[in-house]
């Protein structure tokens, strides 16, 4: 990222506040693994989620609130089910980027 962006963003307080709600909101592991699962496989219900990711249906369901809050996932209704999308597509490239500051024990 250029310097002159990276001052940009910093000497913006509502753009400040805003990264800060989105690091805050990808904070919890089951949100930041939600939000992986979506950035890849797309729209997914939260039954999808639970089964996918091994989280009770409660806790999937309270994650994905949060993180529609914060507007980082969209939902969509369709007969009886919400289905869930990523809202901010550039989402995946701060998963990506952190997954190369952090990369796995080798």
């Amino acid at each position: 990222m250029e310097a002159v962006h990276v001052r940009a963003v910093l000497s913006d307080d509502a753009r400040v506040e805003r990264a800060s709600g989105i690091l805050k909101a990808l904070g919890h592991p089951a949100r930041l693994r939600i939000v992986g699962l979506l950035c890849l496989d797309g729209e997914r219900s939260v039954g999808d989620i639970c089964r996918a990711l091994d989280l009770p249906q409660a806790l999937a369901s309270q994650q994905l609130g949060i993180l529609r809050l914060h507007g980082l996932v969209a939902v969509r209704r369709t007969g009886g089910f919400r289905r869930y999308s990523i809202a901010v597509p550039e989402v995946a490239d701060m998963l990506s980027c952190m997954t190369r500051c952090h990369p796995p024990n080798g």
